[in-house]
């Protein structure tokens, strides 16, 4: 064991359909970390740990929406080595309207994007060097769909089952049926197929190059697929 990853999605709040929450999610969550932490601390002590390194302790975070769900983020941020923040899955089949999944920027106040959530955590006391920032490899299609920011009538059939999901294999960028774009303002890529009425928005090597000097200005700890 090399390491330990948590991954709650989500306290308080949110997550799968009957799950069950409480207000004092959020610190136990602390309260986690800490218990792992000794835990590790004495393993080393008392020589059970044979690892050549000390044990790690990491998390998967949510791109944004930490207030009430989090509010513990310095405290978390000292316990952790990294965490990895899923920045993706902003829109998908449960949306009511067609739009980026993992855009950089916000086209307005209050729209999810990579760069708000990121900011807010930081905003939250949770160091910049431990922030290892998610990138997707898939797309998410709309059908029924002619531009973003507009209704749609399903999801397009994913690749692995999961309603709307595709590999980048089943992008077919290459195809003059399917026209890569990106929007100047969002930093967001995605590709229009006038002819299907569909719209697929997904990480193009330039929205991802852009993502990596992103996280070189603020000094973060890198990226992750």
């Amino acid at each position: 064991l090399d390491y330990i990853d948590l991954d709650w999605e989500y306290p308080v709040s949110g997550g799968q359909l009957g799950q069950v929450h409480s207000l004092e999610d959020g610190r136990n969550y602390v309260l986690l970390l800490r218990e792992i932490r000794l835990a590790h601390h004495e393993a080393m002590q008392d020589g059970r740990w044979k690892g050549t390194q000390p044990p790690g302790l990491t998390l998967a975070l949510p791109c944004g929406q930490f207030t009430g769900r989090f509010d513990y983020m310095k405290e978390m941020g000292e316990l952790v080595d990294f965490a990895n923040v899923m920045c993706y899955d902003f829109t998908g089949a449960w949306s009511s309207l067609a739009d980026h999944h993992s855009n950089l920027f916000s086209r307005q106040i209050g729209d999810d994007s990579v760069d708000s959530g990121l900011r807010e955590l930081l905003a939250a006391g949770f160091p910049s060097r431990k922030i290892v920032l998610g990138i997707p490899i898939y797309g998410r299609g709309f059908d029924g769909c002619k531009n973003l920011a507009s209704s749609f009538s399903g999801a397009t059939v994913g690749t692995w089952g999961d309603a709307g999901v595709l590999d980048y294999s089943a992008l077919n960028l290459r195809q003059s049926t399917c026209q890569p774009r990106l929007e100047p303002k969002t930093q967001g890529t995605f590709c229009q197929d006038p002819e299907n009425e569909r719209l697929i928005t997904y990480d193009s090597v330039t929205a991802v190059r852009r993502k990596v000097f992103y996280v070189q200005e603020l000094g973060l700890a890198g990226v992750m697929c």
